[in-house]
């Protein structure tokens, strides 16, 4: 059968990756918002943050609630960090939010977030759409009703149980037995009905916005460890912030995610940490840097 997908070479990603003009300041290269986190899962938004500017990304805010504040700001000093008034992501946040927002280009969310009422969220993403800045919507934040209002200003990173959500099927019983071709066929119908681009976390992740599907081969199977998806979406919000489009920056990230968990792999084995894998980022993007 004829591959109707196209794997992810050296020549695609080189083009993707932005050149840095050698007068560029503080913001030029990206700045990039992210909201998630809570007081069971605190670490979800510093993995993210701290990939995406492990990615490039000159400025990252973190978005969190006020109860965990002291807690995101300790783990490092390189994330600006905002305190929400409430433990979860109300009207009122978004609210304050909007009105604290710095100029950002990119947005991720969802990261960490459990038993959030929708209205908060659907308000910024709403915004965000108006505003033209393209986001990344994982975990709690894959919702029928925040891709509407993003639609093909979003890139949404589901693993298998949230695409068969997304779906509205079960698709996890016959998935492993589908060819990639099959595999991307589903993702992409998907996509384009969604009007958004999606990156299928797995084994090899497939990415697709409705007419075009890249599969990437690269990770193993130690990145099945907590937080890994939390620094793809990272990756992918730091790409998106330098001006990637959602489609590559979607398929770019996933790759540039599995190569360095490969090489944390090589050293770590089965016993990463998520961290590790972000260590490993500027290695995997060091060939791909350009100063003009």
């Amino acid at each position: 059968m004829k591959k109707q997908f196209e794997e992810l070479t050296d020549a695609i990603i080189k083009k993707v990756i932005p050149s840095r003009s050698k007068a560029s300041h503080k913001g030029n290269n990206g700045s990039v918002g992210i909201i998630g986190g809570s007081w069971i899962y605190h670490g979800a938004p510093v993995l993210a943050g701290l990939a995406a500017l492990r990615s490039g990304a000159d400025l990252v805010y973190l978005f969190v609630p006020n109860k965990i504040t002291d807690a995101v700001r300790s783990i490092s000093p390189n994330l600006i960090v905002y305190p929400l008034p409430d433990s979860r992501f109300t009207l009122g946040c978004a609210n304050r939010l909007l009105k604290w927002l710095p100029d950002i280009d990119s947005l991720a969310l969802g990261l960490g977030m459990v038993n959030q009422k929708l209205n908060g969220l659907e308000k910024v993403v709403t915004e965000m759409s108006v505003r033209g800045v393209n986001m990344v919507l994982d975990a709690y934040a894959i919702k029928d009703d925040l891709v509407k209002r993003g639609k093909d200003r979003c890139v949404l990173t589901p693993h298998l149980a949230e695409f068969q959500r997304l779906m509205k099927s079960d698709v996890s019983a016959d998935f492993t037995l589908l060819t990639d071709n099959e595999r991307g066929k589903l993702v992409s119908n998907k996509a384009s009905e969604i009007g958004s681009t999606i990156v299928l976390k797995g084994e090899k992740d497939i990415i697709s916005d409705g007419k075009k599907v890249f599969v990437n081969s690269s990770g193993n199977a130690g990145m099945t460890v907590g937080g890994s998806g939390d620094v793809l979406t990272g990756i992918i919000a730091g790409l998106l912030a330098k001006g990637v489009s959602p489609l590559y920056a979607g398929a770019v990230g996933a790759y540039i995610n599995g190569s360095a968990g490969d090489l944390a792999f090589k050293e770590k084995g089965l016993h990463l940490y998520a961290t590790d894998i972000i260590d490993k980022i500027p290695d995997v993007m060091l060939e791909y840097d350009d100063v003009c």
